[in-house]
């Protein structure tokens, strides 16, 4: 049966200060009594040295009517810290991994007892009884019983121990009284409880029913098959602990399960077999019950260590490890601070660096702002770069492929064309500047020119070029040819001899230069691409 509500609702009921303290009430486990019967939830209360009945009906379209005896309710009526209290222990028993289970076994049990004549099972009496034989129930897991618990059934042989001899359970008379121990009577229930009958000779159980009969075995040994030596099913439980590791190299984090064994030269990995709240640890072939258990989000750590995505990492550890350890002690050197993130380290939406396994980065909006400005200078409009409105007609998109995809990259941008218009940029022709450096050797000065080349290596004027760059245009359109031009760098490179020209060269054409300015030319000119020298 569903509950009507959760955690967050019986918060919005009472309010943040009547929840928390109906969460401690209930924390301090005061509440003791609590049944739900539509629509009505009952409980008992305890207060000092007494009790207090607490009832609250769910209304159809939700919310509820609380009746709670208690003062706040009676004389305000207001949602009371009791009311809290007795909803969140509902909701406790209702999420109990175990108790699907335990309803399922007793339905099971109620009906095996109608159906199955009680003369069809073991003669049981108990020890002392006189003619009785005394008797022993042995137990041998399959020697592939590792794999059956990863396939959710382990392989089980059962044997009788009477009067010298082992016997398959179906062999032994009926008539026939057996005394057991104790614990061998009350294995042997379960194991009639799973058989759903008579106890049989092999059989196959679940991982609950495995923990169960380990729990009832603690402190026997239990025998395998095809092992000279049986394991060992020991009392005293071991404490676990999370290891928290991080691949330098990736980024990701490991998070790994591990106990230490009471054993000498222990090397194999420890399997673990977990059902519910019970689980053990199994090693150097021995059993051992684990003294605490992860929540049930987290046992998958017990099958195998989990990888933490890089994307993932920054939620992990500042909000899933901490719940981590309040459960289980966490062995690890990281912690949340030395995790970078820049330049907003609340903004929630961070991306790895890829060249640094600590540090995030975050949006920047004023950067944001400036890289917008930039496309949309180019002809991309639109309030956000995801929404960018297309770039129309022959002039504006030649002047994009000619100069504004070269001004982006040497921005540092990353820039990449898909679709149809890569095939046509790679159709065009582009203008190659090329600067011609004479130097006279000794006089201290060089001659400069300039030069373009199309992609046939032919000769464009500089008054070609000129024109299109007076009129705004990054392209030439000669005899059936668009040829484009990279009109930042052809600026840029004419900039650069502008600020150091000192008169005309001996050739036509060209200008001095003083080879003092030698050094800043050069760094200047390989720092612009698109240019041959």
């Amino acid at each position: 049966m569903a509950i009507p509500f959760t955690r967050k609702i019986l918060m919005d009921w009472g309010g943040a200060d009547v929840f928390r303290a109906g969460l401690a009430m209930f924390e301090k486990g005061l509440v003791q009594t609590v049944t739900y019967v539509p629509p009505v939830v009952k409980g008992t209360v305890k207060v000092g040295a007494g009790t207090l009945a607490c009832q609250f009906t769910l209304r159809p379209k939700g919310g509820a009517e609380n009746q709670c005896r208690c003062y706040n309710c009676q004389k305000r009526s207001l949602t009371c810290v009791h009311m809290i209290a007795v909803g969140l222990e509902l909701l406790r028993r209702h999420s109990d991994p175990d108790r699907a289970v335990k309803i399922k076994a007793e339905q099971r049990r109620a009906a095996r007892l109608a159906q199955v004549d009680e003369a069809a099972y073991l003669k049981r009496v108990p020890e002392g009884t006189p003619g009785a034989a005394s008797a022993a129930l042995r137990l041998t897991l399959a020697r592939n019983w590792m794999a059956g618990y990863r396939a959710g059934r382990i392989p089980l042989h059962c044997t009788i121990e009477c009067n010298g001899r082992c016997m398959a359970p179906e062999s032994i008379p009926r008539n026939l009284p057996l005394s057991f121990p104790p614990r061998d009577e009350s294995l042997l229930f379960v194991l009639e409880d799973i058989s759903e009958g008579p106890l049989k000779g092999s059989l196959e159980i679940g991982p609950r029913d495995f923990t169960n009969l380990l729990q009832i075995h603690a402190g026997k040994p239990l025998a395998v098959e095809g092992e000279e030596s049986p394991m060992m099913v020991n009392p005293v439980p071991l404490a676990s602990i999370l290891k928290l590791d991080i691949d330098t190299h990736s980024g990701e984090l490991t998070l790994a399960m591990h106990n230490e064994l009471p054993v000498s030269g222990v090397t194999a990995a420890p399997f673990y077999i977990v059902a519910g709240k019970t689980g053990w640890v199994f090693g150097a072939g021995q059993f051992w019950p684990l003294e605490k258990l992860l929540p049930l989000p987290f046992q998958p750590l017990y099958a195998q260590p989990v990888t933490i995505p890089r994307t993932a990492v920054l939620r992990f550890m500042n909000t899933e490890l901490p719940l981590l350890a309040k459960h289980m002690p966490v062995a690890t050197e990281l912690t949340p601070d030395l995790f970078s993130v820049e330049p907003d380290p609340v903004d929630p939406l961070a991306v790895a660096d890829p060249e640094d396994v600590f540090r995030y980065l975050t949006r920047n909006p004023a950067r944001e702002q400036q890289a917008l400005q930039r496309v949309k200078d180019l002809g991309f409009g639109g309030e956000r770069g995801d929404a960018l409105a297309p770039v129309v007609g022959e002039r504006e998109v030649l002047n994009i492929l000619g100069s504004g995809i070269h001004a982006l990259r040497r921005l540092g941008w990353k820039v990449e064309c898909f679709g149809s218009v890569q095939p046509f940029m790679d159709s065009l022709e582009s203008a190659m500047p090329v600067v011609h450096i004479q130097d006279d050797a000794g006089a201290g000065w060089f001659d400069v020119g300039f030069a373009f080349e199309d992609g046939r290596g032919q000769s464009l004027s500089e008054a070609e070029i000129q024109r299109a760059l007076l009129k705004g245009d990054s392209f030439i359109q000669k005899g059936g040819r668009t040829i484009l031009l990279d009109s930042g760098a052809i600026e840029s490179a004419r900039d650069i001899f502008a600020d150091c020209a000192s008169g005309d060269g001996a050739n036509a054409g060209t200008f001095r230069l003083n080879g003092v300015y030698a050094a800043y030319v050069k760094s200047s000119l390989d720092a612009l691409e698109g240019i041959d020298i």
